[in-house]
């Protein structure tokens, strides 16, 4: 009887509910390290084109791609994976070293559609540099973002981590400098399924607008650049940009942390006394 107690309440605080659980995952992930292969193991690898390898935000060399704002992109295809639906989230690292260009690319798919994108993340270079974030979708059309001319601001010559997010559930669009939501100057609400073209390449430092047309290039130094399923938290996204990689810190599971925490307190010498009552068990029998 007493085995059969301690079985009861080891299943019981083992139990996680599946509400609990993350809907978020990682679609693809560009370390940039000399090569612009897909490290998610999705195998959405990208092919480079003018773009050359540069030093990273360590100084480390041949870690970083660096981009002339002409015409250098990272192409890497329309795989059915970079169909985000209704929630992703865009980040990389950036040292953008002109103002030339308006709009210029991190990352961004064109929807097919006029001139909107399925989703986008670039910098709008006024006076000062704004980041900006845009996306598309069937049901609402074209949503945008641009953060306001407070700090944090987007600064030449500096490397500084970006990010955008958008989720329908909650209808926001968000961008972050450095782990740090920012106020938008315009914009921040969207709603809808992501629009996208069957025949539109991902892309990374400029933007494809059918099979060959490249604009709104950028000028500076991309890394670590991740794409994911699902809208990360404000405080994911700070774990984010404190990272070397695109892969979060486990204890950054929303709402896992404390459960997991209590399972494993009680689950180590709950299952420690029934192993040793099975053993006494086995001896007396």
């Amino acid at each position: 009887m007493r085995v059969a107690v301690l079985t009861a309440t080891f299943l019981a605080v083992a139990v996680v509910p599946s509400s609990a659980l993350a809907q978020l995952s990682l679609v693809a992930s560009y370390p940039l390290d000399g090569d612009a292969l897909d490290a998610s193991g999705n195998g959405l690898d990208g092919a480079v084109t003018g773009a050359t390898p540069t030093t990273d935000r360590f100084g480390t060399p041949s870690s970083a791609y660096a981009f002339d704002g002409v015409d250098d992109v990272i192409t890497i295809g329309a795989d059915p994976l970079f169909d985000l639906g209704s929630a992703y989230t865009l980040s990389a690292w950036i040292r953008p070293v002109s103002t030339s260009v308006f709009f210029t690319t991190i990352v961004g798919r064109w929807s097919g559609s006029s001139v909107w994108e399925s989703f986008w993340l670039g910098v709008y270079n006024l006076t000062p540099p704004f980041l900006f974030g845009e996306n598309t979708t069937v049901e609402a059309g074209n949503q945008t973002i641009q953060s306001a001319p407070t700090p944090p601001l987007i600064q030449l010559d500096q490397w500084q981590h970006v990010a955008f997010t958008y989720d329908d559930s909650t209808d926001q669009l968000i961008l972050y400098i450095d782990g740090t939501p920012l106020t938008p100057q315009f914009g921040g609400s969207g709603t809808g399924t992501l629009q996208v073209a069957a025949n539109e390449s991902v892309s990374i430092g400029a933007l494809f607008r059918g099979t060959t047309t490249i604009e709104h290039p950028f000028a500076g130094s991309i890394d670590q650049v991740c794409i994911y399923q699902g809208a990360m938290s404000a405080s994911q996204v700070a774990d984010l940009a404190a990272a070397n990689s695109c892969l979060l810190p486990a204890a950054r599971v929303p709402a896992l942390g404390g459960w997991w925490l209590l399972s494993l307190v009680l689950l180590l010498p709950l299952a420690a006394g029934l192993r040793s009552l099975r053993q006494s068990g086995a001896r007396l029998g």
